[in-house]
């Protein structure tokens, strides 16, 4: 029945200005959407028993993942508000809704079923050159949204930590083993995973997806494996080392 449980992607999904704050369940002066991955038929599930389509917030909605799960959303059936501050390369639909602009400006989510929070800096020579800033974007921020769609009644808070916890374990790596963040990322990471545990005891249901290795088309360029694809694609040696 409740179909965030199982968002499954379809295809071309492989192996995420305005001033002062804003109530996203309004409507913003920008409009873009994404025709791609939404052809074929399908089961809808984005609907409440009533027939009302379900909605769903999605944060850092110009980046990798995000440009393969709202297409996804989309497709299934529900209403999608996409919010980064990076603009978005899209044609239009009419069940996406994207606001260019930071989330520390959000003061409310009245109104979502779901918040699939994607936004956060990735880069781990990046949050080690620069630990403050990074941990209030992604700490700091992260808090703010998991309260906010507390105090909203949202149904699910979804969030995306890292296998990077498990630092230099031994492989195969799997979620039993223990956590040894070991740089800001990662420490970054599993404090917000621990207040995710910490709103789930206290009246917001979250769900935590420790990602691998996350690849496929649209990924950031300065990633191992999409300098591997490039390679191949212009018939290059793949570099091991440097």
């Amino acid at each position: 029945e409740d179909a965030m449980e199982r968002v499954v992607p379809r295809p071309h999904v492989a192996s995420t200005r305005q001033h002062g704050q804003t109530a996203i369940h309004g409507r913003p002066s920008r409009v873009i959407g994404h025709s791609r991955g939404l052809e074929g038929g399908g089961v809808r599930r984005g609907f409440s028993m009533t027939g009302q389509k379900k909605r769903v917030c999605v944060t850092g909605a110009s980046g990798f993942i995000a440009s393969h799960m709202i297409p996804a959303l989309l497709y299934a059936g529900y209403t999608v508000t996409g919010i980064d501050t990076r603009e978005h390369e899209l044609a239009s639909h009419p069940d996406l809704t994207f606001l260019q602009q930071n989330i520390s400006r959000l003061r409310s989510l009245a109104g979502f079923d779901y918040v699939i929070h994607l936004a956060f800096a990735t880069n781990i020579p990046n949050s080690i050159r620069h630990p403050l800033r990074t941990t209030f974007n992604n700490v700091d921020l992260s808090v703010r949204m998991l309260e906010l769609a507390k105090q909203a009644g949202v149904k699910k808070f979804i969030f995306p930590s890292t296998a990077s916890l498990y630092d230099s374990q031994p492989t195969p790596w799997i979620e039993s083993l223990p956590v040894y963040p070991s740089e800001p990322y990662s420490l970054q990471k599993y404090a917000t995973e621990r207040f995710c545990t910490y709103y789930a005891q206290n009246g917001l249901p979250t769900v935590i997806f420790r990602l691998f290795q996350v690849f496929g088309e649209r990924q950031r360029p300065d990633t191992a494996l999409a300098k591997f694809f490039q390679c191949r694609k212009e018939n290059k040696p793949i570099p091991i080392t440097q």
